[in-house]
Parts: structure tokens; C-alpha cells; sequence
């Protein structure tokens, strides 16, 4: 992002100052604990008044961050020389993840602990009452599970909705073959 496209209007800084890249809107930014104002349209703000050459923690809020979103890293650790700026960016970004609930053929959810191998790249964790929580999913997914003494497939389709944290299913996986 070309940050010099982006003009903040603040008063006069004395001292270092930080530019906060949330990388979402609306997200709240804290610094030292204390909150100092919200990102702007672009996913901007500005912290005038940080400590020179000393430690300044930067945070965002976990709680403003859409459900459909990921980050990386909530607190940052801002070091400005004598009166200049730094950038800190956090890596929030928009993420295709579901909570996708699986049973056997019988119906019974899956058994904790089971392995789900999604696409043929990634394994997750089957949780509690045949819960999987999978990410960067395709519009079209192939998911193969495998448990103790028990395996199992399943296709599913898969369209994001804005905003919104998706449960797909349940979804009853066919038994295969050793």
C-alpha cells in the first residue's frame, strides 16, 4: 500500500509518532493499554506522541476483527528514533474458514481426535460433537478423515458470507477402505 495516498490531518507532532495499518476498518487501536481511536475507511490511524527511543506497545482489539477475518499478532513493539514516524502494520486479513460438523455413516458424530485432511494439503483436528474448524477453504472441498479403526470422505461446497463465522452441516461422510 502506498501510504503517501493516504493523508491524516492531526496537529503538530514534538516527539515520534506511529501509523497504524489494521488492515481492516473500524478496528480499535490501543496504545499502552490505553485505546487511542479507530482505524479510518482505509484501515488507518494515527498515534501522535509516542516515547523516542523507548518501547511503545501498540495494540489492536481482538474484538473488532470480523469473524471471517484472521491476525497474525494483536501487540506490536514500536522503537521511534527522535522525532520520526514508524509503520506498524498488523496482518489482518479476510480468511475462508468455516466450522464444518462431520458424522459417520451411521449418523454418530465423528469421534474426537479424528484427522481431516482437507483438499488433499492440510490436516486438522476433529473436536468435540464432530467439529472441525477449517481454513482456506475452495469453493468446492474434499475433505478425508481418518480415525482409530474408521474412515470416511466428504465434498462440500463452500461461499463466503461477509461478516459472518459459516457452520456447514452436519455433513455424513461415506466410509472407504483401508
Amino acid at each position: 500500500m502506498d501510504y503517501r495516498r493516504w493523508p491524516i490531518l492531526t496537529n503538530a507532532i514534538h516527539d515520534s509518532f506511529a501509523l497504524v495499518d489494521t488492515g481492516l476498518p473500524g478496528i480499535d487501536v490501543l496504545y499502552e493499554n490505553r485505546p487511542v481511536g479507530r482505524s479510518n475507511a482505509s484501515g488507518l490511524l494515527l498515534i501522535p506522541n509516542l516515547t523516542a527511543q523507548s518501547s511503545n506497545q501498540i495494540a489492536i482489539d481482538a474484538r473488532d476483527v470480523p469473524l471471517d477475518a484472521e491476525v497474525a499478532a494483536v501487540r506490536e513493539v514500536a522503537v521511534p528514533l527522535d522525532r520520526s514516524g514508524v509503520l506498524v502494520k498488523f496482518a489482518v486479513a479476510r480468511a475462508d474458514n468455516a466450522i464444518v460438523v462431520l458424522q459417520t455413516a451411521a449418523g454418530k458424530p465423528v469421534p474426537l481426535g479424528a484427522e481431516a485432511l482437507l483438499n488433499g494439503k492440510d490436516t486438522f483436528q476433529v473436536g468435540y460433537d464432530g467439529q472441525a474448524y477449517l481454513k482456506q477453504l475452495a469453493a468446492r472441498n474434499t475433505l478425508q478423515v481418518e480415525w482409530g479403526d474408521g474412515r470416511c470422505s466428504v465434498e462440500f461446497e463452500y461461499q463466503a458470507v461477509a461478516g459472518a463465522q459459516q457452520q456447514i452441516g452436519p455433513l455424513r461422510c461415506v466410509e472407504r477402505g483401508p
